[in-house]
């Protein structure tokens, strides 16, 4: 005679399985963000970063469908940790003048901490970042610090410490 099994909440396999995905996920990330700044969208293949991973590329086609797939998960983490960083610098209680020349250091030591992601960034540009714009993500998040920027200059204005400027147009 069988026993009923009572369902005492979500199977423990499932939440390590879920563990181990997302960590595999993260590697994947990890080693193509450097292979991507290294070589460029053209020039990074799947082999290389699937050779990397002790791994086949068809798990890389699992987790991130193909290459661009993939190129885009690269640009929307890159994006989103820098994104991430910017939040943390309360620009909206500094004075204007003090807010922007924080900014303009956060940038230049950022991007100095993370070479990978000024090799990204230069990369999109050379592409007239044609996959940045493929990403309501990347969208997002770059909308955030438009209005972070849109606020300062417009309380400089109100201050008499910047002259009016044209509306920023939403894009990066």
């Amino acid at each position: 005679m069988r026993k009923a099994v009572e369902s005492i909440g979500p199977d423990p396999d499932d939440a390590v399985h879920r563990r181990d995905a997302e960590r595999t996920r993260q590697e994947i990330l990890a080693i193509a963000t450097e292979e991507f700044a290294a070589r460029g969208f053209s020039g990074a293949r799947l082999t290389a970063i699937a050779e990397r991973m002790h791994t086949t590329k068809a798990m890389i086609y699992y987790y991130f469908k193909n290459k661009e797939g993939l190129y885009l998960a690269v640009l929307e983490k890159s994006y989103g940790d820098m994104r991430a960083a910017e939040q943390k610098l309360d620009l909206e209680h500094l004075p204007p003048a003090d807010a922007i020349r924080q900014m303009v250091y956060f940038v230049f030591d950022y991007q100095e901490a993370h070479p990978d992601f000024t090799r990204l960034v230069s990369i999109e540009n050379i592409h007239h970042g044609k996959y940045v714009e493929l990403s309501p993500t990347i969208q997002q998040l770059n909308q955030s610090i438009i209005e972070v920027l849109d606020g300062i200059l417009k309380r400089g204005q109100r201050e008499g410490m910047s002259r009016p400027m044209l509306q920023m147009s939403g894009r990066c």
